[in-house]
């Protein structure tokens, strides 16, 4: 007679694929100090064209009129930059764990400060930008940044949600422009967007 043996498998947990998607209004803003070598050189080449600074920079010609081979773009030129999901009624992150929609978060119901135990674990940041500095704004929609983790369980008390802030002419930007889960910084990894519109003033005192 035979005994039967019995085998007993031992399954180990795999770690889960979590996407962050942030979809909505995407926001740059690009800022170029005065009083500098540059700020003259973006000056001089403005005059050439005949147009106010913050007019020239926005237009076709600008940078291929400088004299510098690095300048391509205004990416290229700003000393200090921001960006970020724009804070309105739709911009959301969508949070995917193995392909499935697990949940969607406003960017409104990130912000209720008002509740006495907040959901979420969020930071504001003022930003202050020199009087007189030149500032670009670009606008954009669509897939503004998407995010990759591989990890055991989700754990949204372990995610920290940045909002940068500025006042930028008559506008005011709320940007959610940093994530990090588990004290680390997460890293971009695919956009899809569409710039829709973009404009430069200077700024003024505060």
């Amino acid at each position: 007679m035979h005994k039967s043996s019995t085998t007993i498998a031992h399954f180990v947990k795999t770690e889960d694929t979590v996407i962050l998607n942030l979809n909505g209004t995407g926001c740059k803003v690009y800022v170029i100090p005065p009083n500098t070598i540059l700020f003259q050189n973006l000056a001089q080449t403005a005059n050439k064209l005949n147009m106010p600074l913050q007019q020239a920079i926005l237009d076709a010609e600008f940078f291929k009129r400088i004299n510098n081979n690095k300048f391509k773009n205004i990416s290229s030129i700003s000393q200090f930059a921001v960006e970020g999901l724009m804070l309105d009624e739709k911009a959301q992150v969508e949070i995917r764990v193995n392909a499935r929609k697990k949940r969607k978060i406003l960017l409104t119901e990130l912000l209720k400060h008002e509740l006495l135990f907040p959901n979420y674990n969020v930071d504001m940041q003022p930003i202050t930008i020199n009087a007189g500095s030149l500032i670009v704004v670009e606008k954009e929609k669509g897939l503004i940044a998407g995010f990759k983790l591989f990890i055991q369980k989700l754990d949204l008390d372990k995610m920290n949600f940045t909002f940068s802030e500025t006042q930028i002419g008559n506008e005011k930007l709320i940007l959610l422009s940093l994530i990090s889960y588990d004290g680390k910084i997460l890293s971009s990894n695919v956009r899809d967007t569409v710039v829709t519109s973009n404009y430069a003033v200077f700024a003024t005192e505060k």
